[in-house]
């Protein structure tokens, strides 16, 4: 009886040392592992998520506060032929505003202006203040709380500098004579060749000769003495 008992013996220690015995405690370690990381990742996303809504509320309302600040400033008087005009509209799908110059002579006319910009690149909330020269007047980061609190003194540094460029621009502003003659100014060759071009696109010219004739338009003297005719009865 007793080899029968070691060998039972020697079996339960086989299967009791079973690589699958070995593998459960490294499994569950695992799965714990999976499942805690899971869960950060998920936290994490949640918080960058909302991290992401605030600053595009942030965005929002500063935004908005700049553009009714721009709209009181474009109440200023410049005199008859000069003003201001306020533009919101849109960059790349991000909120942007501008205040512009406009001359009344130069309607066209307006390459003096400032413009605001908003965008969450690099998740920054930034706000970006510049001229249409693509000089920069002040930044901010509204992902920083220490740097959106200097945003309203930004806005007024900015505003005063272009307040004097403009203030220097109306006191000795461009000639009408002078706007006259750049609006009315010659094509130049390669302008004429693009003009040319879009016509011939347009079929306006004939390409057969015989679609053209000198003596299209002119009048014959019988049919002049037909009209006169004709106009004679009517009265």
């Amino acid at each position: 009886m007793a080899p029968n008992r070691e060998k039972q013996a020697l079996a339960a220690t086989r299967i009791n040392s079973s690589p699958l015995s070995f593998l459960d405690s490294t499994v569950g370690s695992f799965a714990d592992r999976i499942n805690r990381g899971l869960k950060e990742k998920e936290q994490k996303q949640g918080e960058a998520h909302r991290a992401k809504g605030e600053r595009h509320a942030a965005m929002l309302k500063e935004m908005t506060t700049i553009r009714k600040a721009l709209q009181e400033t474009s109440r200023i008087t410049l005199g008859e032929r000069f003003g201001f005009d306020v533009d919101v509209s849109d960059w790349e799908g991000w909120p942007r505003v501008e205040l512009n110059l406009h001359d009344r002579l130069a309607p066209t006319w307006t390459d003096l202006g400032m413009v605001v910009t908003a965008n969450d690149h690099k998740e920054l909330g930034t706000i970006r203040i510049g001229l249409k020269s693509g000089e920069i007047l002040g930044k901010v980061e509204l992902a920083s709380p220490a740097e959106s609190e200097r945003l309203p003194f930004i806005l007024k540094r900015a505003v005063r500098q272009f307040l004097d460029i403009v203030g220097a621009y109306v006191l000795d502003p461009v000639k009408p004579e002078d706007l006259l003659d750049e609006e009315t100014r010659p094509l130049e060759v390669e302008e004429l060749d693009e003009l040319a071009a879009e016509l011939a696109k347009a079929e306006v010219f004939s390409e057969q000769e015989h679609d053209y004739s000198p003596s299209a338009n002119s009048v014959s003297e019988e049919e002049e003495s037909s009209d006169a005719a004709s106009l004679l009865a009517l009265k």
